[in-house]
């Protein structure tokens, strides 16, 4: 059996976390000026790369890995928490595949496949029309919220502000600001590919990816001082913690 201890500089983490999100932002909003300035053919390829709305882009990638390196993340702490704070397992479980699903579904689009089902005009909705996924993710989100509001409750105080605050954000952008997009859209003050209508997407997507980032760095905080090994047994691995 070979251990390795994994200690993480949360501070570091975090750095390199926020230099790569703010360069792609900056990227994108680039991108979307030369459109804008030149027309939608001008260094397409490039464009394309960077643009913050694309699923195949690398913002989009590195959206989906930071969800990952959350799931990852808590996992962990569910694995350190299952002795110390039996009470607090189940939820730093759930929220592990819950943030899994996130990875999996920002890398695969399913909530924008799921929303196609969705009449939202038939549903007196017609606002949402244009982001009829917002019929699934504002429900989801206040079931999150349900689940997750008796594990703030459970946590100290400064964690739970933090938890709460990373979570503000990331919603802010994923919800708050798609819903405006829709009113955009739907008061025909902005059309997809306008300019203004992009400038909204950087800051949504920024939100989304600063959210995250923050998370994780709460998470690498949480794991701090705690002696995380990861052990390799023959052809088999599993995490402890000591």
């Amino acid at each position: 059996m070979n251990d390795v201890d994994l200690q993480i500089p949360s501070r570091t983490f975090a750095k390199y976390q926020f230099l790569a999100i703010a360069f792609l932002l900056l990227a994108g909003a680039a991108g979307y000026v030369l459109r804008n300035a030149t027309g939608p053919r001008a260094l397409f390829d490039i464009i394309r790369f960077f643009d913050l709305g694309s699923e195949t882009s690398l913002p989009t990638y590195l959206s989906a890995l930071n969800l990952l390196i959350a799931a990852f993340l808590l996992a962990v702490v569910a694995r350190t928490s299952r002795r110390e704070r039996p009470d607090l397992f189940r939820y730093w479980t759930i929220l592990s595949f819950g943030f899994l699903y996130l990875s999996l579904d920002e890398a695969t689009i399913i909530h924008e496949t799921l929303g196609k089902m969705y009449n939202p005009t038939a549903l007196g909705l017609a606002v949402l029309d244009s982001h009829k996924w917002l019929l699934i993710g504002i429900p989801a989100a206040l079931v999150a919220a349900a689940v997750c509001t008796p594990f703030l409750f459970k946590l100290p105080r400064r964690t739970a502000l933090r938890f709460l605050l990373a979570g503000t954000i990331f919603l802010g952008g994923a919800l708050g600001l798609e819903l405006v997009g829709a009113l955009m859209i739907y008061t025909d003050f902005a059309v997809r590919g306008d300019f203004i209508y992009d400038l909204r997407r950087v800051v949504e997507e920024g939100c989304e990816m600063f959210g995250i980032a923050y998370f994780n760095y709460i998470l690498v905080g949480e794991l701090a001082g705690k002696r995380f090994t990861l052990e390799f047994k023959g052809s088999e691995s599993s995490a402890s913690s000591g």
